[in-house]
């Protein structure tokens, strides 16, 4: 609300009578925009919670997206998604936009479990730095193929990792590089080596299941 009135009213200069028609619309103060108070910049207004709370639920949304295309599940057939995360408030977050997880990603309800001890064998999956994906699918999953892409991505999470100390460890770039630079670096390799502990877990269950089968 507040970007869409600060910008009819930067517009309105130019398009007077379309933005006098959406802005008699929306909730203000006044009875026209023209008599409404010219937008000032604020520099201190900080919205880094917020844009980090949406990149999770986009994240998100691409990986049950993915999972969806890998096991074969129909664009019309509804799912279950399962969630596990240490982090509250990723939960209260994904709980206030599930509407998103249902108009993106063809989600009929999401769940969040107390652990990670789910079923694997009927379960594709995903892990991100702030959440595990489960999406159970009634039936027995491909194991093989799970394995094959599990062991895919730890492969490409082992090369992130390298890639970064490699760069970490070159002295001219320690030397020439912001602080900045050097800190956003540290914080990569940092959940990269997260994920990795994740997948390799993982990883290793579904090959415990497989070997039991």
């Amino acid at each position: 609300l507040k970007v869409l009135t600060a910008t009819l009213q930067l517009l309105h200069p130019f398009m007077p009578f379309i933005t006098e028609e959406i802005w008699q619309s929306l909730p203000n103060d006044g009875n026209s925009i023209m008599k409404s108070v010219w937008p000032q910049a604020e520099i201190s207004s900080d919205f880094t919670d917020v844009q980090k709370s949406m990149e999770e639920i986009m994240e998100t949304i691409r990986s049950i997206r993915n999972i969806r295309a890998e096991m074969g599940i129909a664009a019309s057939k509804k799912i279950t998604v399962l969630f596990y995360s240490k982090n509250k408030n990723v939960q209260k977050n994904f709980e206030q936009n599930e509407n998103y997880f249902k108009q993106m990603a063809g989600v009929e309800k999401i769940e969040f479990i107390k652990n990670d001890d789910v079923r694997l064998s009927t379960s594709g999956s995903a892990v991100l730095s702030h959440v595990e994906i489960f999406v159970p699918l009634g039936g027995a999953v491909d194991l093989q193929l799970e394995i094959n892409r599990l062991e895919k991505e730890l492969k490409q999470l082992a090369d992130e990792k390298n890639r970064i100390i490699r760069k970490l460890n070159d002295e001219n770039f320690v030397a020439k590089a912001p602080e900045v630079v050097i800190m956003k670096e540290k914080v990569k390799l940092e959940d990269y080596s997260e994920k990795f502990i994740i997948v390799a877990k993982r990883l290793e269950e579904y090959k415990a299941v497989f070997a039991e089968g």
